[in-house]
């Protein structure tokens, strides 16, 4: 007798095979080899079970594509916040550990502002004929108004850059910064920057009008932080080059009024291209600020170096004193553009001239289109010469450029500005350098310029 391994039933070896599996197989396959009818059954649900299965996996693998291309665009468009470390001494909102940073000249912006101040009252003693004060509230949405006078027409008469060129010069640095490239993304390094003299300027008169002459010996890097190189620089692009001495005539500064009422003007060209933060340092959770210390958000306006820069150079050497007597402090909400980074927030600041907001170039009632994504004409701006010569980026389709605000982005070193075709964005880093500068500010009322005068 033998025992058959399926279904463990004993026979006889001579009988060949299993008499009981024999059976079986005759009751599935039927006596002519074709399946019996609860088998088809049974074969037909199992088909309908493989199928349904098949239907779904592939469901859920176009469902996986579709995020992932979803995914892909929303990262393209708004990349993904910043790490933020909880558990870091850093939690919440940065420490700021002055109100308002000295400023290498010596001056710090309240001083700045209670000179400004000064020069009010002392004016508004003098009779309105010897000072020409504008009164704003004559203007509509959208006029030009000349105030001030700042580098702008590159000079290429050949005879009055000869004339120029004799005068005596007494060079000064724009103190821009550069730094190391150790990863070799081309970008630099944070924490490298250091200010250096490899750019410089010199103010003269000649015959009435006053010229400003720039010379750099190497070429300013995209961003504070980048190496001094032609391929890493705007400026050859824009067909300045290195050891030459360029020539730019003080011109009237022009100004659209984005709010009679309240006096509110901004800069209709851009005049400068300038960084929003020449310091950025990282620390170990890939936040970044703009001390050593690691207590101010990169992005932080009330510290920043674009602030700084329009309290002095900027504003120095823009307006006269009658100028600078017309000029009101405006109390400026500094919050991040959208409420989900509320902790890139920035403490309230006084300001003579300051940055454009982001609720700033949305509103309707300055003349700008309130969708931010919208390409808006009024929103657009072209560079002066000087600021093409300093590394502003121009678009080669059209010549409009980009141009900062002063609201925190959607990143500890991001801060919102407006793009060359009229489109709001908030994912800019601060250090880039060949982002434009259009300052704005609020004239004093004219009755409180001259009291009951």
């Amino acid at each position: 007798m033998h025992r058959c391994e399926s279904c463990m039933n004993m026979y006889d070896e001579k009988s060949g095979a299993c008499p009981v599996c024999e059976y079986r197989q005759s009751m599935r396959t039927g006596a002519e080899g074709v399946p019996a009818p609860s088998e088809v059954k049974k074969r037909k649900k199992l088909f309908h079970t493989e199928k349904t299965i098949k239907r779904i996996i592939a469901a859920f693998l176009v469902f996986l594509a579709v995020c992932s291309g979803l995914l892909f665009v929303y990262n393209a468009f708004e990349p993904p916040e910043e790490v933020y470390n909880v558990n870091s001494e850093h939690q919440g909102y940065a420490k700021r550990e002055s109100v308002i940073k000295k400023i290498k000249k010596g001056k710090d912006i309240d001083t700045i502002i209670i000179e400004n101040k000064s020069l009010m009252k002392n004016n508004s003693d003098q009779s309105a004929k010897i000072i020409q004060s504008v009164n704003i509230s004559k203007y509509s949405v959208g006029n030009i108004v000349m105030f001030g006078k700042y580098p702008q027409r590159l000079i290429k008469d050949k005879e009055l850059i000869e004339e120029l060129n004799k005068l005596k010069k007494d060079w000064k640095s724009l103190g821009y910064y550069s730094g190391e490239d150790l990863n070799g993304d081309g970008f630099g390094d944070p924490g490298t920057m250091k200010s250096k003299d490899y750019t410089k300027y010199a103010d003269v008169s000649y015959k009435g009008d006053k010229y400003r002459a720039v010379i750099f010996t190497d070429y300013r890097p995209f961003c504070s932080s980048g190496v001094c190189d032609s391929g890493n620089s705007n400026q050859e692009s824009n067909e300045y080059v290195a050891n030459t001495v360029y020539w730019f005539r003080y011109e009237p500064l022009e100004w659209r009024v984005l709010d009679p009422s309240e006096g509110l003007v901004v800069c209709r060209d851009i005049i400068d291209a300038q960084p929003f933060s020449n310091l950025c340092y990282e620390d170990m959770s890939g936040n970044y600020y703009n001390d050593e210390e690691l207590s101010v958000y990169a992005c932080d306006y009330e510290t920043s170096s674009i602030r700084s820069w329009l309290h002095t150079d900027f504003y120095e050497t823009a307006f006269t004193d009658s100028e600078k007597s017309q000029i009101a402090v405006s109390k400026l909400e500094n919050k991040s553009y959208s409420k989900k980074y509320s902790k890139y927030d920035g403490s309230e600041t006084e300001d003579l001239v300051f940055l454009l907001s982001y609720s700033d170039i949305c509103s309707k009632l300055y003349g700008f289109n309130t969708e931010s994504g919208a390409a808006d004409s009024a929103r657009r701006r072209r560079g002066t010469d000087y600021a093409v010569c300093q590394g502003l980026f121009v678009d080669p389709n059209d010549g409009y450029s980009h141009w900062w605000l002063r609201s925190p982005g959607n990143g500890s070193r991001r801060a919102c500005r407006v793009w060359s075709d009229g489109v709001a964005h908030s994912v800019c880093r601060v250090d880039y350098t060949y982002f434009g500068v259009c300052p704005a500010f609020r004239f004093v009322p004219e009755y409180e310029l001259y009291g009951s005068n």
